[in-house]
């Protein structure tokens, strides 16, 4: 059972690696699992974390890049957080997600929150550890909906800063340009079958979210399950219509 991890509980504390300038500690980790009366797991909980990355330029050769390439984009240290819960129904081999629970964090750069409904027997069943296998099994996956969320706290201003920096532009003529990129996708994409309202639609909130930074959120909520395998197959895009897909995109400041 490919859902089975192995362990009740795993605990870190107090982990550090140093070398040559670097430092990466992580304080703590704790994950565990919960099962039924049946002993099968039901729910899996990472408690939220962090782990930071230091750099001492004058401590070694590998602080000194490692604080140029930080320093490029406005960082002395980085810290990032995280967390995790997932809940399996054993019986309908389905797993959720929630977005509010699961998340990866950059502080003081971006937070990228992830959920998602899946099923299918490829978790109830498993896979040998080869390519052929991995990808027979995602294929035998259902997707029951799916949520990305993005909210940036000052990644894109160090990104654009950085990037122009290196070009000689100004960063927030370089911010607008990639914005205006972004608000043409649906011109290019014209022939290609794809439905031009879900273009429009991812198009805007991505140029939105480029020019005036916030939280922008992608989901996928179809009114019936998506096979991998089905979706892999279609040769015609213009079935992966937005209500088909149960397509969303939106850009909240």
């Amino acid at each position: 059972n490919p859902m089975e991890p192995g362990y009740d509980k795993v605990s870190m504390n107090n982990f550090s690696l140093e070398a040559a300038g670097a430092t990466f500690k992580v304080p703590s980790i704790d994950a565990s699992v919960e099962r039924n009366s049946d002993g099968k797991p039901v729910k899996f909980v990472t408690k939220p974390f962090s782990m930071t990355l230091d750099a001492d330029p004058d401590g070694g050769e590998a602080g000194a890049g490692l604080a140029q390439g930080l320093s490029m984009v406005g960082y002395e240290s980085v810290e990032i957080k995280g967390a995790s819960v997932a809940d399996y129904d054993p019986e309908n081999d389905i797993v959720e997600m929630d977005a509010k629970d699961n998340y990866f964090e950059l502080v003081d750069g971006a937070k990228f929150s992830f959920g998602a409904k899946l099923g299918g027997d490829a978790l109830a069943e498993g896979a040998e550890p080869d390519p052929m296998a991995f990808q027979n099994a995602v294929s035998e996956l259902d997707f029951y909906d799916f949520e990305l969320s993005i909210k940036d706290n000052s990644l894109l201003n160090r990104i654009f800063n950085a990037t122009a920096a290196q070009s000689g532009q100004d960063p927030e003529q370089m911010r607008q340009q990639v914005a205006q990129m972004a608000q043409m996708a649906p011109m290019m994409a014209q022939g290609s079958g794809v439905d031009m309202a879900m273009v429009s639609e991812l198009s805007q909130a991505v140029s939105a979210f480029i020019s005036d930074p916030g939280t922008l959120t992608i989901k996928l909520n179809p009114e019936e399950p998506l096979s991998a395998e089905t979706l892999a197959a279609m040769e015609d895009p213009s079935m992966l219509t937005k209500d088909y897909l149960g397509f969303s995109a939106t850009h909240k400041k």
